[in-house]
This record gives structure tokens, sequence and C-alpha cells, in this order.
């Protein structure tokens, strides 16, 4: 009966970790759409300044905070996918517990550090909602829809620091890890 419930367990652990693996996909892809547009725009608007002698006004305002949501949103996707900078001189040294152990710790930190930014992240997106926050630029724009995605790459980043500690939980615990995620538990090259 016991291990029966384990598995159901895992089982659910496995589909909300899906669910997550496919929301920081879309962040990424978001990420990408958003990083050609901005090199379109940035490229059509040093084209009508050359040729046209006509400045267009939200070029660099628009591709300016269009790094907002490309760094934000970005977060949970390189940490799925092990596309972060990592220092792991000392870890990769250690045993294959050793590394379980110092990433669960770092993992548990994170998050808590994240639960904060949340909820810093929250306050300032109310703030910008409720006092009608603008840009200073000349286009003026809203700063919610920045604010915004600061919280939503908060959260995905959360919900994938969490998936990662329950990995390594379940990793450390049975040896096997269950879900998606790209970094080589016990790589010592």
């Amino acid at each position: 009966m016991e291990n029966k419930q384990k598995n159901r367990l895992i089982e659910i652990i496995k589909v909300v970790d899906t669910i997550a693996f496919h929301i920081s996909r879309a962040a990424g892809v978001i990420c990408g759409l958003l990083l050609a547009g901005v090199v379109i725009i940035i490229c059509a608007g040093v084209f009508n300044r050359l040729f046209i002698h006509q400045s267009w006004m939200f070029v660099e305002e628009w591709s300016g905070l269009a790094l907002v949501p490309m760094s934000y949103l970005s977060f949970g996707y390189a940490h799925r996918y092990n596309k972060h900078l990592k220092m792991d001189l000392i870890v990769k040294r250690m045993s294959i517990k050793g590394q379980d152990i110092m990433a669960i710790f770092a993992a548990a930190f994170s998050l808590l550090c994240l639960v904060y930014l949340i909820g810093f992240s929250y306050n300032w997106m109310d703030y910008c909602i409720t006092r009608n926050a603008l840009s200073s630029g000349p286009m003026q724009t809203p700063l919610w829809i920045f604010s915004l995605s600061i919280l939503v790459g908060m959260i995905i980043l959360a919900l994938d620091m969490a998936g990662f500690l329950i990995n390594r939980v379940i990793h450390m615990i049975t040896g096997k890890s269950p879900l998606r995620f790209y970094d080589q538990i016990g790589d010592t090259e």
C-alpha cells in the first residue's frame, strides 16, 4: 500500500512538472519572439532614420522596456535546461550524495528568496496598476505590463525551482530522477 502511494505521489509530481515544463518552454519562446521583434524594430528604426530621415519615438523606449520580460521570463527556462551560469568548481568534486545535499540546500534557499521576490514584485505590480505608473519616455507606456512580466517570470522560476528541489530530494532517496531537468546529476567530468 505504501509503495502504491509513493508511486501515485511521483505521478502527480510528474504531471505538475510537465505543466511547469511547458510553461517554461512557452516563456522561452516568448522571449525569443520578443528578441526577434526588438531586432526588427531597431533595424527598421535605423533604416527609417538613415534613409527616410524620420524618427520613431517608440523604438528606444520599447526596445529598452522589452528587456524586462526577456530577462525575467527566461529565468525558469534557463534553469530547467541548465543554461545558466554555474559556479560548481567545488561541488562537481563532491560525491553524488554531496552534490544532492548542496543542490537541495541551494534550491531551498533560492526558493525562499523567490517567495520574497514574488511578494515584492506583486507589490510593485499593484503599485503600477493603482497609481497608473507610466514610463518616463515619450510614449508613456503603462509599466504594469512589464511589472506583470517580472511577477510571472518569478513564479515560473519558483515553480521550476520547487520541481528541481523535489527532483533532488527524490534522487537522494531513490537514486532516480523522475522529472525533466537537464542537469547531469553525478556528472563529475
